[in-house]
């Protein structure tokens, strides 16, 4: 058995994996043992995914199995103690002893063999708009514009899919961010012929677009600013501007369905291959509707959903927080909304300003890794079973692409409550130029040396935010990063020992030490009158 033999195989991305001991072509045997994808002990499911039709493949010198033997293969899986092993990107992976290997498996960074060039490119598909303008000029994506849907809702409509949308239903704007919002919406289907028969998703939709576009008006009555905008940095990023419209990605409706043509089959596979966009990139809002109607039988719920798992883990990647939003929670009457004076409608609903909200009930864990996805992806169902392992590997390549450009991350508020190395080891490990890095109120446990000693991050991070965290030890493990400028541990009070460590970081300009226990903090005030320095202990 030679490695090569397999190289153009492909298997599903992060799938438990089971060794298997392949007869080689030859009349000798291999000393190696192939672990190849397989659905959890299924060895029925070993597919190319570089399309979302996925095809077999062709296995041991190119013969293709039958079903016989791929039962076979499954039952020597199964009644095997293996070995298992994640191959997060790997073509194949080998066993060779004890020791697994894999082929083509790209570095635990999540992407430092990429370049500067292509990293920065990455960067901009997904934050900035102009990357998602050539997927709407193309046709491949309808967005709708909110006003339509909110006529729709009123006149007690059901949506229309993709062939029969009227042409006034269209947004034909600039998608510059000056001029309009994207909302990507992430839903049930209530039934396979129709995913909202009876309005109930519509009805949710057009009541919360409507209450946010008329929150402008609320707002510029408050306010004579030019940019209509009252409060701090959330408001900026919830609220809608005097001049922007609202469009809205509603897969029935922006993308062709069944029964399709030659052309909008082809439309569709375009559109299928891009759908990450629009619920990863940092250009749109995303929308979850996680409800389902009442009185439809046993319908599986949103969590159940293969397809709404996927489009929500990848909208919690880099997303900001403020952004991706549970309407299920919002009331059905949104006049019963308490709204603050000070920040508007929208923000009162959205960001809890008045003790309630969507942001605060929409659950948002740590971003999964694309191991912990597969595996979780295991317990959930598609009406196109087809469509798992295209899945699996989308959210793969999505994480990678995502942490390996992201050059600022905010999880702030998020209160996962875990020590601070799990956050490394799973989550920031994979960024090789991240920049600001925003922990804040999620309570980590640990020390700063899990943070230094991370991937490049000290020869990277410019900015760090932990503020309310209960990290112990002290300051020390930061002089590992020269870059840093700015510092917030607001609230961390079980930090203690020497500020003097901050002497050596010769760019630092803005110290925030509230209620750390820190010694001598006025001999450094004195010594470094360019560091904006907030300090008092507990």
């Amino acid at each position: 058995f030679r490695p090569q033999d397999c190289s153009g195989v492909r298997c599903a991305l992060g799938l438990r994996l089971r060794s298997v001991r392949l007869q080689a072509a030859t009349t000798k045997r291999s000393n190696l043992s192939v672990l190849m994808g397989c659905n959890l002990g299924v060895a029925k499911g070993i597919h190319a995914l570089e399309q979302p039709d996925t095809a077999a493949v062709e296995a041991s010198g190119g013969a293709h199995r039958g079903d016989e033997e791929l039962d076979v293969l499954a039952r020597a899986v199964s009644e095997r103690p293996a070995v298992e092993a994640i191959v997060a990107f790997g073509d194949v992976a080998k066993v060779d002893g004890n020791e697994i290997h894999t082929i083509g498996q790209p570095e635990a960074s999540g992407g430092t063999h990429r370049t500067e060039e292509e990293l920065d490119a990455l960067a901009r598909a997904f934050s900035e708009r102009s990357a998602l303008e050539p997927i709407v000029a193309s046709g491949d994506v309808a967005l709708l514009r909110a006003q339509w849907l909110i006529e729709q809702k009123h006149a007690g409509k059901v949506l229309p899919k993709r062939q029969a949308l009227p042409p006034e239903a269209v947004y034909h704007g600039p998608l510059s961010e000056g001029h309009v919002r994207i909302v990507a919406v992430s839903y049930p289907w209530c039934t396979k012929d129709h995913p909202d028969p009876e309005g109930f998703h519509l009805k949710k939709l057009g009541s919360v677009l409507e209450y946010w576009i008329k929150d402008k008006e609320y707002v510029f009555k408050k306010d004579d600013k030019p940019d209509g905008r009252v409060g701090g940095r959330c408001v900026y990023t919830l609220a809608l501007s005097r001049e922007q419209e609202v469009a809205v990605f509603f897969d029935w409706c922006s993308l062709y369905q069944a029964p399709r043509s030659g052309e909008q089959q082809a439309s569709f596979g375009s559109a299928l291959k891009q759908i990450n966009m629009w619920y990863a990139s940092r250009a749109t809002d995303v929308w979850l509707l996680t409800q389902m109607p009442p009185g439809l039988g046993e319908l599986r719920s949103y969590d159940a959903r293969g397809w709404t798992s996927f489009e929500r883990k990848v909208s919690e990647l880099i997303t900001n927080s403020s952004c991706v939003l549970d309407m299920s929670f919002a009331p059905d009457d949104l006049s019963t909304v308490q709204v603050s004076p000070h920040h508007g409608p929208w923000f009162s609903l959205a960001n809890e300003t008045i003790g309630g909200g969507m942001r605060r009930h929409t659950s948002r864990a740590m971003p999964l890794t694309p191991e912990e996805f597969a595996i979780d992806l295991e317990r959930k169902t598609f009406t196109n079973g087809a469509d798992h392992g295209f899945v699996a590997k989308k959210y793969a390549t999505t994480h990678a692409d995502l942490l390996a450009s992201v050059t600022e991350l905010s999880y702030c508020a998020l209160r996962w409550r875990m020590p601070l190395q799990t956050v490394c080891d799973k989550l920031l490990v994979h960024c090789c130029r991240l920049g600001k890095l925003d922990l804040g109120q999620n309570y980590l446990t640990g020390t700063l040396d899990c943070l230094v000693s991370c991937g490049n991050l000290c020869d990277t991070l410019e900015e760090i935010s932990l503020i309310e965290s209960v990290l112990t030890g002290g300051l020390a493990p930061l002089v590992k990063c020269k870059k840093l400028r700015r510092l917030n541990m607001n609230g961390s009070c079980s930090i203690e020992g020497p500020i003097a460590p901050l002497s050596e970081l010769p760019q630092l300009t803005f110290a925030c030490l509230w209620r750390l226990q820190l010694e001598g903090v006025e001999e450094y005030r004195t010594a470094h009158p360019r560091v904006e320095l907030m300090w008092k202990p507990s």
